[in-house]
C-alpha cells in the first residue's frame, strides 16, 4: 500500500480511459489505484485464494466491487499450478522471490491458462 499510494509507484502511468490487467493483484491495492486514476476497466488477476478473498474484502470496503473486475485464476503454462494455503502470504512471497519455498505444505490446485487463452468478461 505504501508503494502504490504513498510513494506513487505507478505515477509514471497514464491510465486514464485505458483497461488495465493487474495479474498478481494480491491484496488490490494497485488496482484500486488504477481505478482512482481513471481506467476505464480495469481487470485484477490473483490466483491465491486467500489474496483473492483479501482483494474481495479490500473491493467491497472501498465501494470498487462494480468497477473491478477480480478473477481468481493463474496466468500460465500447464492446466494447474499448485499454491501453498497452510502458511502466511508474507512468507509464501518472500520465499517464492527468494526460490526458496518448500512444497511439503499444503497447497490447492489452481487452474492455470497461458494470456491467449485469458478472455475477462
Amino acid at each position: 500500500m505504501v508503494e502504490v499510494f504513498v510513494e506513487g509507484q505507478w505515477g509514471f502511468l497514464d491510465v486514464r480511459g485505458r483497461q488495465v490487467i493487474d495479474v498478481g493483484a494480491f491484496n488490490g491495492d494497485s488496482v484500486i489505484y488504477f481505478v482512482t486514476r481513471g481506467a476505464g476497466r480495469v481487470i485484477a488477476v490473483e490466483p491465491h485464494p486467500k489474496a483473492y478473498m483479501e482483494m474481495l474484502k479490500n473491493l467491497e470496503l472501498n465501494n470498487f466491487l462494480g468497477r473491478i473486475i477480480p478473477v481468481n485464476i493463474a496466468l500460465g503454462k500447464g492446466d494447474y499450478v499448485e499454491l501453498p494455503v497452510d502458511v502466511s502470504l508474507d512468507y509464501v512471497i518472500d520465499k517464492i522471490y527468494e526460490g526458496l519455498f518448500n512444497r511439503r505444505s499444503m497447497t490447492v490446485k489452481i487452474r492455470s491458462i497461458t494470456l491467449n487463452e485469458f478472455e475477462p468478461y
